[in-house]
């Protein structure tokens, strides 16, 4: 084990690590001390040359250094090796050269944007603002802050400062002249403060305010601006300051902006892969020749096969192109996919209720390859249409244009009117660029669009492929420049789609990849000549499995696939060809995709018929389909599976019925005799029936208890991701029903395992409704149900902790209450409607009128109402100290804002409302740090007003239909906003978007409620579907891995605690409080040492176990700060001095590990910190007993030893059995030994050693009294454990064998896991065994019954010991990459913990439906 971690670090290197040395130095995936660090620094600081030792020792310990520098310089040079790669630190002549990609250094970037800026600040403002932004995106601190004291480092740090200083007025110049003076003021006033002798700051900030009007105030900041410098320095102004002065007095035109250039569009004017549909004719270009011809054709024929290579633009050029012009003269035009049954389509449109005039066939190659009978119908359905006027358009691929021709039906239509779309002229192509740009108002740099046409070539199939490589050069943009650098870093027309698809692939865990692959092939097929087709596939079946679901929605972000309600397809076949890996994946399995895809289509045949028997497979064609599905997992969808299962059903029904007609016959003759027989041994039965009876009766009731369990226990975890609670009380109640079986316990486990961070349920009503938030710094809740008012409540249990008057009874409700908070706790605000009216716009109904109560939660005291609101209940929210809460009207948003103190209520002077004319939400509110509110409106803007003075101080545009949901507020300033179209981020200070995310789902306020996380840098956004999204605050991208759900009913108000630890969420449908730990801990498990990993077992009493930093190994596997950790008070009880390896335990909490001065074992007594005994040399390794009393060791001369902990000494002689021991295992009574030994040590010299060594291997099993060796056999396993009923459970590759041991021989296999099987542990009772995996998991197993208990437990695979088990069975350490977490397995808590995580029991109707064969309804997990 520790060979492998080596060998891994060696392969880690500089060049895929981002490196920060703003701030303290930060590695990503690199845990460094600070001497390390400040090593590591200097280095880094003089970026590839060579820093002398001297200079090294200077840094790290100023002008004294130690007088053993240069040997603790050498180890920390090596540690700095182990951690980043050996390659990365080379040694120099006197002294070392760090080796690092320029570009992984935020330093390095930071300067390359900055002078981007700076260059582009004439020409191209937005871009430089873009730039400059992202530089100081970069900036986390005092750079070098690891070498404050060394000279080089503080130049450096001023020089880089000082370029900050200068970005920041680059980016402020640009944004003047972008036109957003407005919002320049306060950044400007910040600047100027900052630096208050900055001539060059005073002119950025006075042209600002002059520009927004306010020539007073920018001719008193010039004048502030000549007092400073008057002051301070005794100067007069520059000549900048000087003339800008005269200007601004003479109101000279040259400070006027002029026209300021328009603001880019945020959405991308380009397509992808997705074609073109028939609303985007404004956004279609290049192909108005194409378009006249094809509408010319159509003036003379009532039919037209438009045809092109793959990938020519032939869809994009029907559907936005020649659809448009066909219905601007007045044609009904009818578009049609090729499904099942599309002749019964093309009727349809031609002869049915709503004619058409055109009917189009899009994607018609697809008609082949659905069957001859299709094909027929569809040819016969074109001609009868064509024949009785309705004009047919048939889209089609050149490459079966033949096909086409050659049908007896289409031939004479197809001779008579063909339109090829060839490749688009340079002229063309240009325009298909050049206008969309210009459209969004984006700038292309010169030589950008060249370069593109020089790459597309005039190949036809190259515009999907020119398409998305501009996508990408799009998301690339620096501001509203698209540049080349982007398009080549995007791999350009050759290799966009191929890095794009290879992306997203890369960021999927296995299981997704594996995923991935199936639905591609479902969605992709090869044509007889090997050419890629694309299929429509119903929805409905990939849908059905969650993962699915997600994978689908992966793909279709990328735009890689389109998925609509009824079906998905890929974008585009070109797909096929620009991506290898699915291009790979066609070819290596090209026979299977064939048969799955004719599996599928006969399938939804079925499915779609209502399963009749006479579409179910038969004969040769069922048999190839069933040897194709047993020959390895398939992953069919449950229709695919149905079909199979059907058709296999009936085909052993009827062989059945055949065989039973052949079987009559014969019985006819034997049944005299068979009569004769029964009489006679009749009388045999009846005497001993009595005691078969008895054990078929016990027999039975296990069978049906074993049924029982298999069936509750795999019900229970299936529901896992669909229905939670559901899910934990079902294991809970096999649990509860069967504590001794393991698969309940597995149960538990699997429960815990899937529900991640989710802490559990706590119900605070048996019926109705709640609303609540909760009360900052506390795990307290302001809670009101429908059924028992107002309170505050324990979100954990959900008791009441202060009942509250409310002063009115909720009862039923219509539009949804609201609760508020202020920032500091002490004041809550409840905003419940007062009258509602269900017509309008609105599902919900509105309330033109709410009562208004306000409680001072300290005292528990009602001090505000009820009180009538002339405002329905649209949005509450309270300041920061709760001297003001706000209201927007559910009608049109308007604002009233309410004084806790007095009552009185104020509207908003001068604010624009919009009346709510669809379905959604009029306003959002929220108060920013510095107590502004925040109005979000259903337009396009957020309006800031002052509270105090109840007036509005500026609106800040926003994307329309992105604000008015929901809003939340960061302590940094920044705001996230959600509407029913987008989720923006945003700076309150200056109205600068961040970042916008789309959101758009077909269904009311995707994002209804918001939380931030600024701690874990996450955005938290709660639907009504029982999920929350999860997106990164710094740049909107969605984390759809990190998401939480599902939850119980609809998803209420949502709160993280201050530091992001935990997240609670009050449901906006059941009276329920859910609770989510964010920080890797769980139902079950805590985190009880970040960044540390397992390194050792635990000990033998308590709960202590051994720890160290992540990534303290060093090159020679000797572990540095290795500690003793009590899991229980998460208190660090002993600290080694001095690197040591193989630490262990013995009874009575003495320690042994193998130290690094000189490679010696030393044992210590952790009472007293003292060594026990001598210092022991010549050993490999301990294995202690079970019960810790003896160690037994393995030494280097291949003899076995046995010692006493409790002196350190030996017992009785050495022995040895033949060859040379590997593994130890010790039978719970103490009396045997089983060794793992080679008779022939292994010869390291040859290539073949590990495979020789195996051959060679052995077990012997031993009597520990007098070392005799009982039995010895070849054995072909490496670690085991003997159980105490003898048996010895061995790991064997990827499973386990189970052996008796007297005699010696094979009873078992117990499964495994792939990769192979290491390192098992057995509990002391001994009932548990813990084993570890090489791909870096966990197994649990009942060891007495061989059966795992939950899923694999995945682990930080990375460290020495990735989890290890308390000697008790109860608990397990694990090593994450977040820290040491421990599971708590003790089976009765985990109980509690299901049962908290359900916070309910089962209803009649959930009893009924998982529990009525089983006994009458009781209480499960006490809830009542």
């Amino acid at each position: 084990m520790r060979r492998s971690l080596t060998e891994a670090t060696r392969r880690r290197t500089m060049r895929n690590m981002g490196v920060g040395i703003f701030g303290p130095l930060d590695i990503e995936g690199v845990s460094l001390s600070p001497r390390e660090r400040t090593l590591l620094s200097a280095l880094l600081l003089r970026a590839g040359r060579p820093v002398t030792t001297d200079e090294l020792a200077e840094a790290l310990w100023g002008d004294e250094p130690p007088a053993t520098w240069t040997k603790q310089l050498q180890a920390s040079i090596g540690r700095v090796r182990t951690a980043i790669g050996r390659n990365a630190v080379v040694t120099t002549p006197g002294g070392y050269a760090v080796r690092i990609d320029p570009e992984t250094v935020d330093a390095e970037r930071f300067e390359r944007f900055a002078a981007s800026a700076r260059e582009h600040l004439r020409d191209d403002p937005a871009r430089a603002v873009d730039a400059a932004e992202r530089a100081l995106a970069l900036w986390r601190g005092i750079p070098y802050a690891d070498l404050s004291a060394w000279a080089p480092a503080i130049v450096e740090s001023q020089r880089l400062e000082e370029l900050r200083r200068d970005t920041e007025e680059v980016r402020l110049d640009a944004r003047l002249q972008l036109g957003e003076h407005a919002s320049c003021v306060g950044d400007a006033e910040r600047l100027v403060r900052e630096a208050p002798l900055s001539e060059r700051r005073w002119v950025l900030l006075a042209t600002a305010l002059y520009r927004s009007g306010r020539q007073a105030d920018a001719l008193a900041a010039i004048r502030s601006a000549r007092e400073r410098l008057a002051d301070e320095l005794g100067a007069d102004p520059g000549a900048e300051l000087a003339d800008l002065e005269i200007a601004v007095l003479r109101h000279d035109d040259s400070l006027d902006l002029g026209d300021a250039p328009s603001a880019s569009s945020i959405v991308c004017p380009y397509r992808g892969l997705q074609p073109f549909g028939v609303d985007d004719e404004d956004e279609f270009f290049g192909r108005d020749a194409d378009i006249r011809s094809a509408l010319a054709r159509l003036t003379r024929s009532t039919f037209l096969a438009i045809s092109g290579a793959s990938g020519s633009g032939k869809s994009s050029l029907v559907r936005a192109g020649v659809v448009p012009a066909l219905r601007r003269r007045g044609d009904h035009v009818t578009l049609l996919s090729p499904e099942r049954d599309l002749d019964v389509g093309i009727r349809d449109a031609a002869e049915g209720a709503g004619r058409a005039n055109v009917v189009v066939v899009d994607q018609f190659e697809e008609v082949f390859h659905a069957g001859e009978a299709d094909v027929d119908a569809a040819a016969h359905a074109i001609a009868d249409a064509a024949a009785t006027g309705t004009t047919v358009i048939v889209v089609v691929r050149s490459d079966f244009l033949d096909e086409c021709a050659a049908h007896p039906v289409l031939a004479p239509l197809v001779a008579e009117g063909v339109h090829l779309v060839g490749p688009m002229s340079p002229e063309a192509l240009r325009d298909a660029i050049e206008q969309p740009a210009r459209r969004a108002a984006l700038r292309l740099e010169p030589g950008l669009v060249e370069l593109i046409l020089r790459d597309v070539g005039g190949e036809a199939g190259a515009l999907p492929h020119m398409s998305h490589a501009l996508v990408e050069t799009w998301l690339r943009r620096e501001g509203a420049t698209m540049t080349v650098a982007g398009y080549e870093a995007s791999g350009g027309i050759s290799g966009a789609i191929a890095q794009s698809a290879d992306r997203l692939y890369q960021s999927m865990d296995p299981g997704q990849r594996v995923i991935c692959r199936w639905i591609m092939l479902r969605l992709v097929t090869l044509a007889s000549d090997g050419s890629p087709v694309r299929r429509r596939v119903p929805s409905k079946p990939l849908r059905s499995d969650a993962a699915r679901e997600q994978v689908l929605t992966m793909l279709s972000r990328a735009r890689l696939v389109r998925a609509e309600a009824a079906a998905v397809e890929v974008a585009h076949e070109s797909l096929a060809t620009a991506w290898p890996r699915l291009q790979s994946w066609l070819e290596e399995d090209g026979e299977s995709a064939r048969l799955l895809t004719a599996v599928a289509v006969a399938a939804e045949a079925w499915n779609a018929a209502g399963r009749p028997d006479d579409d179910l497979y038969r004969g040769a064609r069922l048999q190839a389909a069933l040897e194709w599905r047993d020959a390895s997992p398939r992953g069919l969808t449950d229709v695919e599976s149905a079909f199979l299962d059907a058709a296999s059903t009936r085909a052993s029904a009827e062989q059945t019925l055949l065989s039973e007609r052949a079987r009559r016959d014969r019985r006819q003759n034997r049944r005299l005799r068979t009569l004769l027989a029964v009489a006679g041994g009749l009388i045999m039965l009846l005497a001993g029936a009595g005691s078969v009876a008895v054990l078929s009766s016990r027999e039975a009731t296990a069978q049906r208890d074993s049924a029982a369990i298999e069936a509750l226990v795999g019900t229970a975890l299936a529901l896992r991701t669909s229905e939670r609670d559901v899910s934990a009380l079902l294991a809970a109640e096999a649990y509860r029903r069967w504590p001794d079986e393991p698969r309940t316990r597995s149960g538990l486990m699997g429960v815990l395992q899937g529900a991640g961070g989710f802490m559990g349920n706590a119900v605070v009503a048996s019926s109705g409704t709640a609303y609540g938030r909760l009360i900052p710094g506390t795990e307290d809740a302001l809670v009101v149900t429908t059924e028992r008012g107002a309170a505050i409540r324990d979100t954990v249990t959900g008791d009441v902790r202060r009942e509250l008057e409310l002063g009115f009874d909720p009862g039923p409700i219509g539009p949804r209450p609201l609760v508020a908070i202020s920032r500091d706790g002490r004041i809550g605000a409840v905003l419940w409607p007062a009258e509602t009216q269900f017509s309008g716009v609105t599902w919900y109904g509105t309330s033109p009128q709410s009562d208004l109560v306000v409680f001072d939660l300290e005292r528990g005291a009602r001090i505000v109402g009820p009180t009538r609101i002339q405002a329905g209940t649209g949005a509450l929210a309270v300041d920061g100290t709760g001297a003001t809460v706000a209201i927007a009207d559910a009608r049109d948003g308007a604002v009233t804002l309410v004084s806790p103190i007095d009552g009185r209520t104020r509207p908003v002077a001068g604010e624009t409302t919009t009346r709510l004319e669809r379905d959604t939400y009029a306003a959002a509110l929220a108060f920013d740090g510095r107590d502004r509110l925040l109005v979000g409106r259903i337009d396009d803007r957020v309006d800031v007003v002052d509270a105090e003075s109840a007036t509005v101080l500026t609106s800040m545009a926003v994307p329309a239909g992105s604000a008015h949901v929901a809003m939340a507020t960061g302590e940094s300033g920044v705001v996230v906003a959600s509407g029913d179209r987008s989720l923006i981020a945003f700076d309150a200070d200056g109205g600068r978007l961040r970042w916008t995310t789309g959101i758009v789902q077909p269904y009311l306020a995707p994002c209804n409620w918001l939380a931030i996380s600024e701690v874990l840098q996450r955005v938290y956004c709660g639907n009504l579907f029982g999920r929350i999204a999860v997106y990164d605050l710094t740049d909107g991208a969605p984390l759809p891995d990190e998401e939480l759900g599902p939850l119980y009913g609809a998803v209420g108000t949502i709160d993280v605690r201050a530091d992001g630890s935990g997240l609670t969420t009050i449901s906006a449908s059941n009276p329920v409080v859910s609770r989510w730990q964010l920080d890797g801990s769980g139902p079950g498990r805590r985190l009880v040492a970040p960044e540390e990993m397992v390194v050792g077992p635990y000990a033998f009493e308590g709960s202590l176990v051994l720890i160290a930093p992540q990534a303290a190994a060093s090159e020679d596997g000797d572990l540095r700060d290795v500690s003793v950790l009590d899991t229980e008070t998460g208190e660090v009880v002993y600290r080694f001095d001095r690197p040591v390896s193989n630490p262990g335990w013995a009874q009575d909490r003495r320690l042994y590990a193998r130290h690094s001065d000189g490679s010696l074992f030393r044992i210590i007594d952790l009472a007293t910190g003292e060594q026990v005994g001598d210092d022991l040399w010549n050993i490999i390794r301990f294995w202690p007993s079970p019960d810790g009393a003896r160690l037994h060791a393995a030494r280097t001369d291949g003899r076995l030893q046995e010692f006493d902990p409790a002196t350190g000494r030996p017992e009785g002689g050495s022995w040895r059995v033949e060859g040379f021991p590997l593994w130890l295992s010790v039978s719970p009574d103490g009396e045997r030994l089983a060794v793992t030994h080679w008779i022939t040590g292994p010869s390291f010299g040859r290539e073949d050693a590990t495979l020789s060594a195996r051959r060679d291997t052995r077990l012997a099993i031993v009597a520990l009294d007098d070392h005799r060796v009982m039995s010895d056999h070849p054995f072909d396993a490496s670690a085991h454990v003997l159980l105490a009923d003898g048996d010895l459970i061995a790991m064997e590759d990827n499973r386990m064998g189970r052996f008796e041991t007297d005699p010696f021989s094979r009873t078992g296999t117990v499964p495994g896991a792939a990769g192979g099987l290491m390192e098992p542990t057995l509990s002391r009772d001994p009932n548990t065994m813990l084993v570890l995996a090489a791909d870096g998991s966990a197994l649990l197993y009942d060891a007495s019954r061989g059966e795992r208990i939950g899923d694999p437990v995945r682990t930080d695979s990375r460290t020495l010991a990735p989890s290890v088990l308390r000697p008790d069975g109860l608990e397990m350490a694990v090593s994450m990459p977040e820290g040491v977490v421990v599971w708590d397995i003790d089976p009765e808590h985990q109980f509690e913990q299901v049962c908290r995580i359900a916070g309910r029991d089962l209803t009649d109707t959930e009893w009924r439906t998982y529990l009525g064969d089983l006994d009458d309804r009781h209480s499960t997990c006490g809830f009542g």
